[in-house]
């Protein structure tokens, strides 16, 4: 009567990306190209970068059943990015969802045509690292100054750094109906859903005075909610091998800015 199931992942992300450029004229000659820009009469500039980030990430998921009528996933993820400052890396995104299997029920079970027949709701969380590298410790920039009468090339904050950025997340709400009819021959769901966003990771406007334009920052929070159906049936599938089946799907989507 009762069934168990548990997953148990872990994984490690990431990427990193190197970039050397150089710009020159005057190359001796044409076919030589980029193996003799030391001969070319000008150097116009050089220049590289790298960048590097990483997710590692945990994940548990319990499933349970009773006698197949009644479904039960619960599942918490855990995930930290080298994109945040230390005492924000970490995101916590638990779901839960529960089903009911009605067609397994036993006043059902003298209703020919219906093949299977299901209600489930579920809600979750999860996040998004939607920043750049070092977005959090900010950047230099090189710039040019005088010393006394001498010209001389210094570096300047370019980046306000935010030490408080933290995940983006989203919380779903959905429930929904799924059914099959007359030997599977029409099948169908409906889902209503909704999804907030809270702590999105956007430019926040700031006094130029301070010596910045803006700021990453969490502000403002969005959601969208709406509707999906899809029906699909299979018209003709016949012995020979000719199959017609059609398929319908229908959705509405309603966002609105919450908070800014």
């Amino acid at each position: 009567d009762h069934s168990f199931g548990a997953t148990v992942l872990f994984s490690v992300q990431s990427e990193v990306d190197e970039m050397f450029s150089s710009s020159v004229e005057g190359v001796t000659a044409d076919q030589q190209q980029f193996y003799s820009m030391g001969d070319a009469s000008t150097i116009l500039g050089v220049g590289s970068n790298y960048t590097k980030w990483a997710i590692l990430s945990y994940m548990g998921r319990i499933n349970y059943g009773y006698k197949d009528k009644y479904l039960l996933t619960a599942t918490v993820r855990a995930d930290g990015s080298s994109r945040f400052a230390p005492a924000h890396k970490w995101g916590y995104f638990p779901s839960v969802a529960v089903a009911w299997n009605i067609s397994k029920e036993n006043f059902l079970e003298n209703v020919t045509f219906l093949n299977d027949l299901k209600i489930r709701t579920g809600y979750g969380s999860t996040g998004n690292t939607g920043i750049n590298p070092y977005a959090t410790q900010g950047a230099l920039s090189r710039t040019a100054y005088s010393f006394g009468e001498t010209s001389a090339f210094g570096f300047q904050p370019s980046l306000f750094r935010n030490f408080d950025l933290r995940w983006e997340s989203t919380a779903s709400f959905n429930i929904g109906l799924d059914f099959s009819l007359f030997d599977y021959r029409v099948k169908g769901s409906v889902d209503l859903y909704r999804a907030s966003t809270t702590n999105l990771l956007m430019n926040r406007q700031i006094p130029a005075n301070s010596g910045f334009t803006s700021v990453v920052s969490n502000i403002g929070a969005t959601q969208n909610k709406g509707l999906e159906i899809s029906l699909s049936t299979v018209n003709i599938n016949s012995v020979s091998g000719f199959k017609w089946q059609t398929d319908f799907t229908f959705y509405t989507n309603h966002e609105q800015i919450v908070s800014l």
